[in-house]
């Protein structure tokens, strides 16, 4: 009965898996590159090593980027990340904790698009500016940058 039951449970999973992978024509998003980074020990005026994601597009498609991050929140709120493409243009250069490019809501030209077999390369740089304040002595976080990609609504 145990063996009917996950049956039941994880035949529809297998099916949505083997579906997507095996659908011609459906936009896919590769990326290479973006492992998380733990910030720690930092002081006013350092920068951590830059970080680079390569993003290649299977089909036409947009995309959006966030990080995620866990540790010290005053941390995050104080970092200044920088997140620029290979030929220097800046798509978002702010505090860590908001970081985001593209839109929020429905797929619009506000998110980067990327036609059939192009690719972008990201540059992620975090500094902790001069003025940072003794909040964040000592504080630490790990972050990584997570990216949506959907088909482009042309």
């Amino acid at each position: 009965v145990l063996a009917l039951i996950l049956v039941v449970v994880l035949l529809p999973a297998t099916a949505i898996a083997m579906t997507r992978t095996f659908m011609p024509g459906v936009p896919e998003l590769r990326i290479t590159g973006g492992s998380p980074v733990t910030v720690s020990g930092m002081v006013p005026g350092d920068l951590a090593p830059t970080q680079m994601i390569e993003l290649r597009a299977t089909g036409a498609m947009r995309y959006r980027m966030l990080v995620a991050y866990a540790g010290s929140q005053n941390l995050a709120e104080a970092l200044v990340m920088t997140l620029t493409t290979a030929d220097g243009s800046v798509m978002y250069r702010g505090p860590l904790a908001g970081a985001k490019v593209g839109g929020t809501g429905w797929p619009s030209g506000a998110d980067p698009a990327l036609a059939d077999g192009q690719m972008t390369t990201v540059l992620v740089s975090v500094m902790l500016p001069l003025d940072a304040g003794n909040e964040v002595q000592g504080a630490s976080l790990t972050f990584s940058m997570v990216a949506d990609s959907f088909q482009d609504p042309r």
